[in-house]
């Protein structure tokens, strides 16, 4: 149960949105999250939409947030200050 609330993250706006391919977490989250640099997650949003992205670490990012562009938000059915659920995938499916 514990496990599951910690990939549960608040949605943030993206500092830089001329990179769309990623969305941002704190260090010390991916850390909690076993996460690489440039690892591969997906995300859930409202009604049963999901997404892939890679994910950076940015200092700037609160521990409980993730940070993505307005294109994610709207491919996920999520607003800012939303909840999206983190999955870290193991390799990318083809």
């Amino acid at each position: 149960q514990t496990g599951q609330l910690s990939n549960c993250l608040i949605v943030g706006e993206a500092i830089y949105d001329d990179n769309c391919c990623v969305i941002t977490l704190s260090q010390q989250k991916m850390d909690g999250l076993k996460l690489s640099h440039h690892a591969l997650v997906l995300l859930k949003g409202k009604m049963h939409r999901e997404t892939e992205r890679l994910v950076l670490a940015d200092g700037t990012c609160p521990n409980d947030h993730i940070r993505m562009n307005c294109v994610f938000r709207n491919n996920l059915h999520i607003t800012s200050a939303d909840v999206v659920f983190v999955q870290v995938l193991l390799s990318a499916p083809e």
